[in-house]
């Protein structure tokens, strides 16, 4: 009885390795239980329907993968998929992070490898994350780099899936300390810098450089000897790097609050203050593109009160 009980599951074994190879299906199953831990632990409520929905056969079946390589997919006619998606956008467009992650994540179960499900569910657990606090941050984070990640390497060339690696990446390096921010860095840059090669015009891109040149030349001395023994030295970077990407991003969206808050942040270092005044009032003007706009605002209103006595 034992002998034809292995020689079944060795039967079995086989048939599930023809449809799915064992690195795929194992890496596919833990991804897929991994995100189910994870959500559960951010959303109860979400994290059972999720599982039911997804968790089953793992991994990419051949004609999965043959529509991958062609760009298309069959739950593009799904009018369900595109209420979903549609959905998402328009939380996001209103600014309510928590919508648009609920809607990407009901795409998800529909389709988990559309390109835009994967590079918009990055987005959402980043912007979810910044407004969440404790463990349930950092989890957010993990999510987002997760999603990218499998982005990037489904779609090695689609700029957004580089640009919100880049994004998720940066956001971890904010609860980590330094020397793992050190490490962070080097891959937010080559992120960045492969999304900007495949849209030049990528005006996020730009200022991720930005914020990178601007964070390398606030490095602690410590930091930059630690830096120097990881990678022979810190990579070429300061103010005024930081300040050129800002506005190359500007000239490609002169209506982000963002780009010109960080343009005026930087030029404050640079000592140039009466630029800074002028870049940090116009973010003050400007009309909220993002939902993080207004916390931009108002680090743009305690700049100038910080500069107020430099220019009289």
């Amino acid at each position: 009885m034992l002998k034809t009980h292995k020689l079944m599951f060795l039967v079995c074994f086989a048939a599930l390795h023809r449809l799915f190879p064992a690195t795929t299906f194992m890496q596919e199953h833990f991804h897929l239980n991994q995100y189910a831990t994870t959500l559960f632990r951010v959303n109860p409520g979400q994290s059972q329907s999720w599982v039911q929905s997804v968790h089953g056969p793992a991994g990419i079946a051949a004609e999965e993968k043959n529509r991958l390589q062609h760009n298309s997919s069959p739950a593009t006619s799904n009018a369900e998929f595109l209420s979903a998606l549609r959905a998402g956008d328009q939380a996001h467009a209103r600014f309510d992070n928590q919508a648009a992650l609920a809607a990407y994540q009901k795409a998800l179960r529909l389709d988990s490898t559309h390109y835009d499900v994967l590079w918009k569910l990055t987005r959402s657990h980043a912007d979810v994350g910044f407004a969440a606090k404790g463990r349930a941050q950092k989890d957010h984070y993990l999510l987002a780099e997760r999603f990218a990640r499998r982005c990037v390497a489904l779609y090695p060339d689609s700029a957004q899936g580089h640009f919100f690696l880049a994004v998720a990446l940066g956001r971890l390096a904010l609860n980590v300390g330094g020397k793992q921010k050190v490490r962070l860095s080097k891959e937010i840059k080559i992120a960045a810098e492969r999304a900007l090669a495949l849209d030049p015009r990528h005006d996020g891109a730009m200022h991720v450089l930005g914020r990178w040149h601007y964070e390398l030349a606030n490095l602690s001395w410590v930091l930059r000897a630690f830096a120097k023994v990881l990678y022979g030295g810190v990579p070429p970077g300061g103010h005024a790097q930081a300040a050129a990407w800002f506005e190359k991003a500007l000239a490609i969206n002169p209506n982000s609050p963002a780009h010109h808050l960080w343009l005026g942040e930087t030029l404050i270092e640079l000592k140039e203050h009466a630029r800074a005044q002028e870049h940090l009032q116009i973010c003050l003007r400007l009309p909220d593109l993002m939902w993080d706009d207004g916390r931009n605002k108002k680090q743009a209103e305690k700049a100038l009160a910080k500069i107020q006595n430099k220019l009289e």
